[in-house]
């Protein structure tokens, strides 16, 4: 809360999100009236806060994990946000969920016409093949390429750390800064 607080973003992916989590940030409704919450007692809840107008918004089944996509109404235009959280390919079947889920986010966004910003933790690295095919496939761009590092995980481990989560962005958008912020007792950035 103090980290929002500090920041005031427009808009706030909330990941690993409980109905324990959602209870403890009712404190942000009034600044946050438009949110999509999915709560799962699992490492995949997925929620979005949004002090902007939301249309079309939906939680979509993606695998194992959840994801949530919006139409999100600024001043300046509008566009599609998709939040993710993909499986950790911490075994062969959650590997291959991942990569599945990889490809179908690719086809989902591949040639649409909306500007599209795709974010959260995508469990591979820029320096991953997958990485690159789902660039390559979607036809999006890393918001923190020539940017920043960004490592975003593990938290208070920097010797090992590496990025993660990432912030992915179509035609239309162009990106002036790209900053990890600080700890928050997560292990992630």
């Amino acid at each position: 809360l103090a980290l929002v607080a500090a920041n005031e973003p427009d808009l706030l992916l909330v990941l690993e999100f409980t109905a324990e989590f959602g209870r403890q940030l009712a404190v942000l409704d009034d600044s946050y009236p438009h949110q999509l919450l999915s709560p799962a007692e699992t490492a995949f809840g997925i929620a979005l806060y949004s002090r902007l107008p939301l249309t079309r918004a939906a939680v979509l089944v993606t695998g194992a994990s959840d994801a949530v996509r919006a139409t999100v109404t600024s001043d300046r235009g509008t566009f599609e946000l998709i939040g993710v959280h993909l499986m950790p390919p911490n075994t062969r079947v959650w590997a291959a969920d991942r990569n599945a889920q990889l490809e179908r986010l690719s086809m989902s966004v591949k040639g649409q016409a909306e500007i599209v910003v795709v974010c959260g933790d995508s469990n591979l690295t820029p320096y991953s093949p997958y990485f690159g095919r789902l660039l390559s496939a979607s036809g999006l761009r890393d918001a923190r390429a020539g940017l920043s590092l960004g490592w975003t995980w593990p938290a208070g481990f920097f010797p090992l750390a590496i990025p993660i989560d990432h912030c992915l962005i179509g035609d239309g958008i162009a990106v002036s800064g790209f900053r990890t912020l600080g700890e928050i007792g997560s292990i992630h950035y």
